[in-house]
């Protein structure tokens, strides 16, 4: 039970599942242990955590039908031959975000970490290694890292627009001591072109579905906003993709 607790943990899943979840995600390991032991069962679990959460579907305790699905799931891939174990549909399916429902995702949001989780710790398509910065991203460390805008709320409070700026379209993670030594209060334009000043500055930034080019083209509220509409779009997309 601790090996599932703190790989449940690790995971990130104890702030994201829902607990009725996570409570029969855990009963199914007890009842059939062996599937803890399988990546590919957890990877299975885990997807279904983040769909529950991005797809705003709730796990009832009487939605038995679900539970016994993903049991049987368990049986399938750790008792099998191998020729069937993969034959299974996943439990989870494509939450099919679009760009406005990402622009209302906010920190308070379920949605917001967990869509987090899928970059910083499963690392979608192989994104989201390095902050903006160059700065290695093993996992998502609080006390290492920040939820950086990439526009201040300061820069933008007198824009028409500035809800879709706490959206989690505005956000990066990076260096603590980067953020707070280095990017402080300045603006997207004056940081970007420090990074771009390293020869792999737009990596970077588009290890954070971030074209360093169009970000330091952006001068007026307009060009901000397609900035952000755009990073939303590519959010959605990868989001889906993940599915």
């Amino acid at each position: 039970m601790l090996e599932i607790i703190f790989w449940m943990d690790d995971q990130g899943l104890v702030d994201i599942g829902q607990i009725t979840f996570l409570e029969y995600a855990m009963a199914i390991f007890l009842a059939n242990p062996k599937s803890f032991y399988s990546s590919k069962f957890k990877n299975e679990i885990k997807k279904y955590a983040l769909y529950l959460s991005l797809s705003g579907t709730g796990f009832s305790k009487s939605n038995l039908d679900t539970v016994e699905r993903i049991y049987s799931l368990s049986k399938q891939i750790t008792d099998s031959h191998e020729s069937e174990k993969y034959s299974y549909s996943s439990p989870s399916s494509k939450p099919n975000l679009t760009v406005d429902q990402v622009l209302e995702i906010t920190t308070s949001n379920s949605k917001f970490r967990a869509i987090m989780n899928i970059f910083y710790i499963d690392k979608i398509m192989s994104k989201f290694t390095v902050d903006i910065s160059g700065n290695h991203i093993r996992n998502i460390d609080e006390e290492q890292l920040d939820n950086n805008h990439i526009f201040l709320k300061s820069r933008v409070a007198s824009f028409t627009a500035k809800s879709k700026f706490i959206s989690i379209a505005n956000f990066v993670l990076i260096d603590s001591a980067i953020n707070r030594e280095h990017i402080k209060d300045r603006i997207p334009k004056d940081y970007f072109t420090d990074i771009n000043k390293d020869e792999k500055g737009a990596f970077y930034a588009e290890q954070n579905l971030i074209n360093i080019n169009e970000e330091m083209n952006v001068y007026d509220e307009q060009s901000a906003e397609g900035f952000i509409r755009n990073r939303a779009e590519k959010i959605a997309e990868i989001v889906n993709e993940y599915f």
